[in-house]
């Protein structure tokens, strides 16, 4: 059976005090993901999901995530887009895939619901 790591939404915005959508114990999480990643050795991921809530100016305010979330966050380029996680960690452990998700839910996602992983 293949082992799958998906992170999701490691981002500034939600995992540093400072972040835009804080989240309560974000940073304590960001740490200890990354104390996981640092104990991973070769094989015991097939492979790795990094997933990047990712918003823009141009059409965040009028996404159904504006209605509960009024300000914008995870702007893609700016700080908040950051991950507060060390995905280098990875290197040499497992292949590590990169997506970008506009919506709550990336397997529904319109730009991501026909991709193979």
């Amino acid at each position: 059976m293949a082992v799958l790591l998906h992170l999701t939404d490691m981002q500034g915005d939600f995992g540093a005090t400072n972040g835009g959508l804080f989240v309560p114990g974000g940073d304590g999480v960001a740490t200890r993901i990354n104390t996981f990643l640092d104990a991973l050795e070769p094989g015991m991921v097939d492979a790795s999901v990094v997933t990047f809530d990712t918003h823009f100016w141009f059409s965040y305010f009028s996404s159904p995530e504006c209605i509960p979330f009024p300000a914008i966050h995870c702007e893609n380029g700016k700080e908040g887009w950051d991950l507060v996680i060390d995905t280098e960690k990875l290197s040499g452990k497992t292949d590590v895939y990169y997506g970008a998700k506009e919506t709550f839910d990336f397997w529904q996602d319109k730009a991501t619901n026909n991709v193979d992983v």
